[in-house]
């Protein structure tokens, strides 16, 4: 190589800046860089738990809202259905009383029906087969 031109930064210009990372401080500086790498990881992975928690929550409400207007909207065609049930019995001669006392005797009999259903289905709520396995025994 030739002479170094004037003003221009010579191996004796170096300052400490310049020169060469020792064993130690490259070590140091990759051990700041992948702390700071997982700082910022693990930020950012809180940040969109926190998003989708939000997301969640609000898709959560949403259908809630939408069950109870369904709810609302099939118990309003219920009772519609039974009224004219009740008006076309009537308009055939049967008496209101008469007409009252078999609606509430099929409803009465409809809620037992489900009523029966939900405790066999009841059962499961306990957890049996994952008792009986973490007891040893077979279901």
């Amino acid at each position: 190589m030739g002479p170094v031109p004037p003003g221009s930064a010579g191996s004796e210009d170096l300052g400490p800046q310049d020169a060469a990372p020792g064993p130690g401080e490259g070590i140091a500086a990759a051990a700041a860089e992948l702390w700071q790498a997982t700082r910022q990881r693990l930020d950012d992975a809180v940040a969109l738990a926190a998003a989708e928690a939000e997301l969640a929550a609000r898709a959560g409400l949403g259908i809630l809202i939408f069950a109870l207007l369904a709810v609302v909207a099939i118990l309003t065609g219920w009772v519609f259905l039974v009224v004219a049930g009740a008006a076309l019995a009537v308009a055939a001669g049967l008496s209101w009383p008469t007409v009252a006392i078999g609606l509430a005797v099929l409803h009465f009999a409809v809620a037992a029906g489900l009523l029966w259903a939900a405790a066999g289905l009841s059962r499961h709520l306990t957890l049996p087969a994952l008792r009986a396995a973490l007891r040893g025994r077979d279901s």
